[in-house]
């Protein structure tokens, strides 16, 4: 026992120190300290994460083998059926986990048996619930109770006849445990949520995994853009990116300049540099990719294109017509391109009301080009008129020939867009690509151009059919890029074989594609890997087909982070297919810490490597990459949750003071609920409620202190707290560690556990 002036004491400490929030029990019996003064820092008490064993049975198999029923079903198993707990009835356990109050597994001795699990359940007041007969387990409820409540019931079922072991019915937790993301342009913000729904239902990130696994080097492709200009002050086009403007035209127009141009759109969604953050093109993963642009709005190819901002209080006017291009200039710019070697020409603009005569001259110059210059493809785009058209009357698109691509429209869900154009008997919709809700590029203040964008005369423009046609000219570029032998008539029938005719949207909705889009909508990862088998087929690869599934695992590793002990971590690489040789595979630390061995191994075969990694600080940023084709995974260990409400327990586990001692030194429990809040600057403020058990005594108090990284360190009238925080995979978020102090000549400590319950 506490002497009473000691427990007069200690509930003093308890109040006015840390020692504070827990309070010496009484219990007869049991060791005193050691003559040498020293502390014990392990309690004998029961710990209810251990079995209770009785005198003379064999801890280690805990009578398993004994209680092993001989008569077991044909299954092997026999009776399989337990309860859950009440939730309401968890408590915490020694290490700050919990446990239901509800409830005790009882493991019993060979012919135990149902009454022997009753007489047990009898003799603490509770009932039989749940049976596991393969091992001889019983699941007994008992009256919701504490934890001291919790240890009576357990020890009492340990002295009860047949019973090898009595223990509590401890909850199964994961570690930490954080997956990587593929690195690429779309793990950006720009495409979180529906800005990202277009891109991911053509399948991009998936083609240009296939691209990466392929084991071909991508060709250099040319890609013609003839339109607004574009305005390179963004810097979307100065990485590996090439933009270049003919010679005998200006490609760069003042109206582009402000950032809201029609043919920086195009440009953007073709092969802006996904590498830079913000905006990404389709093909800008090639390596060899050149855009010649043309603004074929000005200069010696169109006339009254403004040569400053359109005017932002006349309601008619939008950024990309407020000027004309002319028909003779538009040869005049196609021609061109076709001279400079461009492969694949993109044409987003175009006259829907024409004269028969002058829609003919334009099918007349397509044909020629069919003939002359069968290797370039001319994608176009079916306009916004909402129609099935009247082909006769339409320019430069809508023509039925093996050179020519006409692009309609969809929404991200994969609906036909109000607006876009549809096929008729003289109007060919070839396929449809979701262009309304694209992202076109950024602004002068780094803004996202999308179709949510707000222009200064207070409007909002949606991409149409003009950004639809860019999605499918840079499918081609890619096309092009795994097998540069193709004809425009062979890309063409490829893109329009592996179109899809139901698309999933963001929501999981299966939509089948409007019937007057013509073959479907486009399907950028089907359309390469289609290409990818015929290439290797035609090079004499093997294997020569390679499905999508190896196709994805070959471009990509994936990458997993799994908490240790504190600050340390293992990071685990996944190579699910390689080609010979196979590949080195490296780790990159973005932040504060330390990897333990060398930075890159190697791989003879498809496997997996792993480093131990030491992570002081959060964040970090973790980067797996496969030098073979540089597929890379990130993993972001982010900033824990701290702010917000905690629940836990203390526990005293020595005191010395004096003319008294603990004669054993059991963990006494407080109860805790305290609302945390940080000050972005690592300090920590703590406001504390707790009852303190052995009477019931409630208070509050404050506690300060510092997080860095995952060690948090407080303090509370004299007592001093250290400890680490770590988050489970379930996103729980625990802090745990060790506290000492003291008051009027008293000492004392222990443990101490939080749980996060919410904001």
């Amino acid at each position: 026992m506490l002497a009473t002036d000691a427990r007069r004491v200690v509930r003093a400490a308890a109040t006015a120190a840390v020692v504070a929030l827990v309070v010496a029990a009484c219990a007869n019996g049991g060791p005193a300290p050691s003559a040498d003064g020293s502390r014990r820092t392990e309690p004998d008490a029961i710990d209810t994460t251990a079995v209770t064993t009785p005198a003379g049975t064999d801890a280690t198999t805990g009578g398993t083998a004994a209680a092993t029923s001989p008569t077991l079903p044909a299954d092997g198993i026999g009776v399989a059926e337990t309860t859950a707990p009440d939730p309401a009835a968890l408590v915490l356990d020694a290490a700050g986990m919990p446990v239901p109050g509800d409830q005790v597994l009882v493991l019993g001795a060979d012919g135990f048996g149902a009454d022997g699990a009753a007489t047990a359940a009898a003799a603490v007041g509770g009932e039989v619930v749940g049976r596991i007969e393969l091992i001889g387990l019983w699941q007994i409820r008992i009256p919701a109770t504490d934890l001291a409540g919790l240890d009576a019931a357990i020890a009492t079922l340990g002295g009860v006849e047949g019973v090898d072991a009595a223990f509590p019915n401890a909850v199964s937790v994961t570690d930490e445990e954080i997956w990587g993301t593929p690195v690429d342009a779309l793990d950006d913000p720009v495409y979180t949520g529906p800005s990202g729904d277009g891109y991911r239902m053509i399948g991009v990130e998936d083609a240009w995994d296939y691209l990466r696994g392929s084991g071909l080097d991508p060709a250099a492709v040319h890609v013609g853009i003839v339109d607004t200009g574009v305005w390179t002050g963004a810097g979307e086009f100065d990485g590996g990116v090439s933009v270049d403007e003919p010679a005998e035209g200006a490609g760069v127009n003042a109206d582009a300049a402000t950032g809201r141009g029609h043919g920086t759109g195009v440009a953007s969604i073709i092969g802006a540099d996904g590498d830079d953050g913000g905006v990404a093109g389709i093909a800008s993963v090639l390596p060899g990719l050149q855009m010649t642009t043309t603004n074929v709005f000005g200069g010696v190819y169109g006339a009254g294109f403004s040569e400053v901002p359109f005017d932002a209080t006349d309601d008619a006017s939008v950024p990309w017509a407020n000027g004309v291009a002319y028909t003779s200039g538009d040869f005049q710019a196609i021609a061109e391109q076709v001279r400079s070697g461009a492969r694949v020409i993109n044409m987003s603009w175009g006259n829907s009301h024409a004269s028969p005569a002058t829609a003919q001259v334009y099918r007349l110059f397509f044909e020629q080009m069919a003939v002359r210059h069968p290797n370039v493809l001319f994608v176009g785009s079916a306009g916004n008129n909402g129609t099935s058209l009247d082909g006769s009357r339409r320019f430069p698109s809508g023509l039925s020939l093996p050179n020519m691509i006409t692009v309609g429209n969809v929404d991200n869900d994969g609906a036909r867009n109000e607006s876009s154009n549809t096929s008729s008997a003289n109007f060919e919709v070839t396929l449809a690509a979701p262009g309304n809700q694209a992202v076109q590029g950024v602004d002068a203040n780094g803004t996202i151009i999308d179709n949510t964008y707000v222009y200064p005369n207070g409007k909002r423009y949606g991409g149409g059919t003009s950004m639809a046609a860019p999605q499918v000219t840079a499918a081609a570029a890619l096309v092009l890029a795994v097998n540069p032998d193709l004809t425009a008539a062979e890309v063409k029938a490829l893109l329009v074989a592996t179109a899809r005719t139901t698309v999933v949207g963001a929501d999981g909705t299966e939509r089948a594609v409007d019937a007057g889009l013509g073959a479907g909508v486009l399907a950028v990862d089907a359309a390469v890997a289609a290409a990818i088998t015929m290439r290797r087929t035609e090079l004499g690869l093997e294997p020569a087909a390679l499905d999508t599934a190896q196709l994805g695992d070959l471009g990509t590793v994936d990458a997993v982070a799994v908490s240790g002990t504190g600050a340390d971590w293992t990071v685990t690489a996944y190579v699910r297919a390689c080609l010979p040789p196979c590949t080195d595979v490296t780790i990159e630390l973005q932040g504060q810490g330390a990897i333990g061995g060398s930075v890159s191994q190697h791989l003879d075969a498809a496997g997996e490597v792993s480093w131990s990694v030491t992570l002081p600080e959060r964040p970090v940023t973790i980067v797996v990459r496969r030098t073979d084709n540089q597929a890379a995974s990130r993993i972001l260990v982010d900033a824990l949750p701290f702010d917000g409400h905690w629940t836990g327990s203390y526990s005293l586990d020595w005191l010395e003071g004096p003319d008294a001692r603990l004669t054993e030194p059991v963990p006494i429990y407080a109860t805790i609920d305290a609302h945390l809040t940080t000050d972005g600057a690592g300090g920590v403020t703590m406001q504390i409620t707790y009852t303190i058990t052995i009477d019931g005594t409630t208070g509050q108090s404050t506690s300060t202190g510092t997080i860095a990284g995952a060690h948090v360190s407080l303090s509370m009238d004299g007592s001093t707290f250290e400890g680490t925080v770590s988050r489970g995979a379930d996103g729980s978020t625990t802090m745990s560690g060790t506290w000492t102090g003291g008051s009027e000549g008293w000492s004392g400590g222990g443990t101490w556990s939080f749980t996060r319950i919410g904001a």
